[in-house]
């Protein structure tokens, strides 16, 4: 078995007992495999690439993929094969929701005019038609068409 040497633990130029850093991670060699000088040495896979759509359909579907290289191909007999070139790239499926969006369209607001219903309360509160430099005689509304839209079809009934 191999021994592991372990370096002093130095803060600001002066060795500290490792009893104070008992919270910190250990500082441990991490074991990975050394490959023999006649395998196949691949790359690590790249990150996967951006979705190719932002939503599926019956036709389309979004794929995104990932490749990989090889680094060294087997030099000696009895290593490792490299794979063969279909086995150096993934594809996988990706933003597979539907694309059936829908969103609300509006239209400009209307000019403001007296709301009937809030008459009463306008009195109560003290507004009254005044004539005034601001022109304000009673509290009023805005109104504007909102309607739910389907992308690529048009307005959804109200009935739906």
């Amino acid at each position: 078995m191999q021994s592991v040497e372990v370096f002093p633990l130095i803060v600001g130029g002066e060795i500290v007992d490792r009893s104070f850093c008992s919270s910190l991670a250990a500082l441990e060699p991490i074991p990975c495999e050394v490959p023999c000088a006649r395998d196949c040495v691949l790359s690590d896979w790249t990150p996967w690439s951006t979705c190719s759509q932002t939503c599926s359909s019956k036709t389309v579907e979004g794929k995104q993929m990932r490749t990989r290289s090889i680094l060294a191909y087997n030099a000696g007999e009895g290593g490792s094969l490299c794979p063969n070139s279909s086995a150096l790239q993934e594809v996988r499926n990706c933003n597979e929701h539907a694309c059936i969006v829908y969103h609300w369209q509006t239209g400009p607001w209307g000019p403001c005019t007296e709301d009937p219903s809030t008459a009463s309360l306008n009195t109560s509160a003290g507004i009254r038609p005044t004539g005034d430099s601001q022109g304000l005689c009673s509290m009023g509304v805005q109104t504007r068409k909102v309607m739910c839209v389907r992308v690529n079809v048009g307005q959804v009934p109200p009935k739906k």
